[in-house]
């Protein structure tokens, strides 16, 4: 794990009251986007639209990662390849649509594999003072620094928790291109914004008011 992914700023826990980032994943050093092909925004697959991402696909196999570091605020600080993802409870879902911020869909799968993000934190456990200790948040990043936040309430006092998985097989095989972990929240009304493939990543930070 970088230094960038060790020191997130705490700043980024207005991410969560901010407007949502663009659904596809932008490059560090990506240039920027080139002009509309249409001016009224209706190709979305046009060069520089907003759902689109800027890494060439001869760029992709770069990006791909192969285990996903839990670390921050836990006690059990820990880093999971496939192997070990494979060890917890498998939850298998239907037709999943990545739907960008405009609401286009921009890809489907007919089914997905995969283990709850939930379970993945709770072994490496929140470094709680207490049981009341929650306010807490969550960054999920990916190889190329895109990050979706979620709160701890989402996660763990609310459906969003139900349905927020890191999953490793689309429509029966091994996650691709996007591979090899890919985040997804299926309940989200737009999924495109949390939809984090590349995963290599979860922050766990308390909330910390400075004094």
């Amino acid at each position: 794990m970088n230094t960038t992914m060790k020191h997130l700023p705490i700043l980024i826990l207005f991410a969560l009251l901010a407007p949502t980032q663009a659904c596809q994943q932008a490059g560090s050093t990506a240039p920027p986007p080139e002009p509309m092909a249409q001016e009224d925004h209706a190709d979305h697959t046009a060069p520089g639209h907003v759902c689109m991402k800027r890494i060439a696909p001869e760029d992709t196999a770069d990006h791909r990662s192969h285990s996903v570091e839990i670390y921050g605020d836990v006690i059990h600080p820990m880093k999971f390849m496939m192997n070990d993802l494979k060890t917890l409870p498998m939850h298998e879902g239907a037709a999943f649509d990545v739907v960008c911020q405009t609401g286009t869909k921009m890809s489907s799968t007919k089914g997905y594999k995969g283990v709850l993000l939930r379970d993945v934190l709770d072994k490496a456990e929140l470094a709680q003072d207490d049981h009341k200790d929650r306010n807490f948040y969550f960054v999920a990043q990916a190889t190329d620094d895109y990050m979706a936040t979620f709160s701890w309430g989402e996660l763990y006092n609310h459906e969003i928790g139900d349905s927020t998985f890191i999953l490793f097989e689309e429509d029966g095989a091994p996650i691709g291109a996007k591979g090899e972990f890919v985040l997804i929240t299926a309940t989200d009304k737009k999924t495109g914004p949390r939809h984090v493939f590349w995963l290599n990543g979860v922050g766990v930070h308390k909330v910390r008011i400075p004094s």
